[in-house]
């Protein structure tokens, strides 16, 4: 390899950009035309992107579906003008939104065309007053492996105007196979590569960071309106708990357990609600609260929380090969995927007041897709009855 290659290789070796809140500037407004022009001039800006003819003509189609169906000279007209009257001004309708982690600056539609642009394909299943109601939800997600694919689901959704974000950790390669994202994305924080989708998607939503992830003492200036909790750490999960209860606040857990997914919803915001419905006792949440517990009771609450008769016979197997054969717990991104969009409807029958009992809800793919389990019945049986035997042996 030539050797000035080589080290030009090295040097350019910048790893992740993390993510910085957008910058929203109005060119109707001189100041923020100067703003933008200096960052330009400074090499901040090196691209831009304006697609308003696109923009506009999707809008016309929103705004006005009845007049192109079906297609004349007349309605093609009244579209063309309507186009006209936003693209007169050019540079002037709506936003440009400048992206500092990709050095873009690029072109969206004001705050309320955006938002209707990106959320028309849901009507009527969701109603316009309904969306608005989606739209205002300030949403709290902690744990941002899975619960990448909870805000991926929550904003495509068009639900939350305020996402409260949480954990402690960055990307590494073995997080590939359930987190969006490249070789290129390893050491970035899961935070930041969840929050540049955020962005991206709706550069008008609102986001508070909490690289701490969630800790004792936790507040927020924002009143959140659901809290989804995606944390692997027990006292977190706990403390989670204790916070939506003493606020009012509703809860929800996805949990990937192989194929299967199972939500986990607990209403604190209407009324008092036993935690983790009251799989843990009192005492004993006092206990993981304070951190005084051993790895062998972790695992134990652990059982408890994801109950016996949800977990597949290799996924029991696998449990005994962690450290040995195995790096970490087995998860698959189907089942990711699956949570975070039940998380969503979830949300968005709380959101709208419907009924969304607490309870755990368990969805099954073998069953949906009449699978047949990859061991068979004497090994199954076998891999239990030496699960039960290790459980009782740590008692």
């Amino acid at each position: 390899m030539n050797v000035e290659f080589k080290q030009f290789i090295k040097q350019m070796n910048t790893g992740p950009r993390e993510w910085h809140n957008p910058i929203i500037f109005d060119f109707t407004n001189e100041d923020h035309l100067n703003q933008a022009e200096a960052l330009y001039k400074s090499g901040q800006i090196t691209t831009s992107v304006d697609n308003l003819k696109t923009i506009t003509a999707d809008l016309f189609n929103v705004m006005h579906p009845n007049i192109l169906q079906p297609y004349s000279e007349s309605g093609l007209a009244i579209r063309d003008n309507f186009m006209d009257t936003y693209q007169r001004d050019d540079i002037e309708y709506g936003k440009w939104v400048f992206f500092p982690w990709l050095d873009q600056l690029v072109h969206y539609p004001s705050k309320e065309h955006h938002q209707l642009l990106r959320t028309a394909r849901n009507r009527e299943l969701v109603t316009s007053e309904e969306q608005a109601r989606l739209l205002e939800a300030n949403i709290g997600v902690f744990g941002l492996s899975v619960g990448s694919r909870v805000c991926e689901s929550l904003v495509i959704s068009g639900i939350g105007g305020t996402y409260v974000l949480g954990d402690t950790d960055s990307i590494s390669s073995t997080n590939l196979n359930r987190i969006s994202g490249s070789v290129a994305d390893l050491d970035e924080t899961k935070i930041s590569k969840v929050a540049k989708n955020v962005s991206l998607t709706d550069p008008y939503v609102e986001q508070i960071h909490f690289p701490e992830g969630f800790t004792d003492g936790f507040s927020s200036n924002q009143r959140l309106s659901i809290i989804v909790d995606e944390v692997d750490d027990l006292k977190s999960k706990v403390g989670m708990r204790i916070f939506a209860r003493e606020n009012g606040i509703a809860l929800i857990m996805a949990t990937d357990i192989g194929d299967s997914s199972i939500i986990d919803i607990e209403r604190y915001d209407q009324g008092y609600e036993e935690p983790f419905h009251g799989k843990i006792k009192e005492k004993d949440l006092e206990r993981i609260s304070s951190g005084d517990f051993t790895d062998v009771e972790k695992r134990k609450y652990l059982a408890k929380l994801i109950g016996l008769s949800n977990v597949s016979a290799r996924l029991i197997s696998s449990m005994t090969e962690q450290e040995v054969t195995l790096s970490g717990i087995p998860q698959l991104a189907n089942t990711a995927v699956i949570g975070g969009g039940l998380v969503a409807i979830a949300s968005r029958e709380i959101l709208l007041g419907r009924t969304m009992k607490s309870g755990r809800y368990v969805l099954k793919t073998k069953n949906i897709l009449g699978m047949k389990s990859p061991t068979g019945k004497i090994e199954t049986a076998k891999i239990f009855l030496d699960a039960l035997k290790a459980i009782k042996s740590d008692n």
